[in-house]
């Protein structure tokens, strides 16, 4: 309806570049976002009130990385079953980094399966 009924924009608690978000077959909605602070991370959490809320203490990390030189985030999510999520993500090691092939840290075009209960 080109956003006739779309209601005014909100800020969501959640520190998230940028967010996904997608309803589940249980209602609830996920947000998935990178965090990009010292330590990155692809973070999501679980809202049931149609997003007014958000369950911040239960928050689920899927991944983490201490490295400072990381470019990551751009979550995806997808319920590819009732309950159970795929969420595809990236991280790649900037130039400033000092070991672009050697590092441990797991880089490329990555997802995690999981469930949410």
């Amino acid at each position: 309806d080109q956003g006739k009924t779309w209601s005014p924009p909100k800020r969501v608690p959640f520190i998230s570049f940028p967010p996904h978000i997608i309803r589940l077959s249980s209602g609830e909605l996920l947000l998935a976002g990178g965090l990009r602070q010292k330590v990155k991370s692809i973070r999501l959490v679980l809202s049931q009130d149609e997003g007014e809320t958000w369950d911040l203490e239960n928050e689920l990390v899927l991944e983490e990385w201490p490295d400072e030189h990381l470019d990551m985030g751009y979550p995806l999510s997808m319920e590819v079953e009732p309950g159970v999520i795929l969420t595809l993500y990236y991280a790649h090691h900037g130039p400033g980094h000092p070991d672009n092939f050697g590092s441990e840290a797991r880089t490329g075009l990555l997802f995690k399966r999981y469930r949410i209960e």
